[in-house]
């Protein structure tokens, strides 16, 4: 894409992550909301980036260079939703703003887009040439280790794929992701009906982490 048509890209997603639509989870002590990203939070998203993700079994470079790098690419995919998720401690006049505790992005692909996996996306994927296709890889999801527990992923996926559902009704969506075969993430989106495709990421480092597929609509 070249770099003119980036930037009309960027500024589009970040006006749709800008009115994206908020909702808001209670837990005991607080509770948090999963609403678009900000350019406001780009301090907060690249701590807790390197704070989860540079950890096994991610693994990823923990370096503000690599985040920032990484965030671009995501803004200039398109159909992106990139959303975060902000806590808050206690309740009324002593209700605390307590940070970014999560995130989840994804956005639109086509079905070549891994050619390892195409032929398994054909077979899964019932007009797979179709112009009504919405292909759309969840491409990251983190979670604050002090947050985990509290059904922060659960609500992410939730309002990522919804709201994915709403933008897309009318037409043929799947959702695809990639994620470790033995981590609870898999648990979690197999929850969701999400199926294992069998096939492995052919990278070395990406060792053990398969991809995932659920028709939507």
């Amino acid at each position: 894409m070249a770099v003119a048509a980036q930037r009309v890209v960027r500024a589009a997603n970040l006006e749709y992550l800008a009115h994206y639509p908020e909702r808001t989870f209670t837990v005991e002590g607080g509770g948090f909301r999963v609403r678009g990203y900000r350019e406001s939070d780009l301090e907060a998203f690249i701590k807790l980036y390197i704070q989860v993700l540079s950890l096994p079994p991610w693994n990823e470079p923990g370096t503000r260079e690599h985040v920032e790098k990484t965030l671009e690419h995501f803004l200039v995919q398109n159909g992106l939703g990139l959303i975060v998720a902000q806590a808050w401690k206690g309740d009324g006049a002593g209700m605390k703003d307590a940070g970014l505790i999560g995130f989840s992005v994804a956005f639109q692909i086509g079905v070549d887009h891994f050619p390892f996996l195409e032929a398994a996306l054909r077979d899964r994927i019932e007009n797979p040439d179709s112009d009504r296709l919405r292909l759309y890889y969840a491409a990251k999801m983190a979670v604050s280790p002090e947050y985990r527990g509290f059904g922060v992923s659960s609500a992410l996926n939730q309002v990522l794929v919804g709201n994915a559902v709403e933008r897309y009704q009318d037409l043929e969506m799947y959702t695809l992701l990639r994620t470790h075969i033995e981590s609870t993430a898999a648990k979690i989106w197999m929850k969701f009906g999400f199926e294992n495709t069998g096939v492995e990421d052919p990278n070395p480092a990406e060792k053990g982490k398969f991809f995932f597929l659920r028709r939507m609509s």
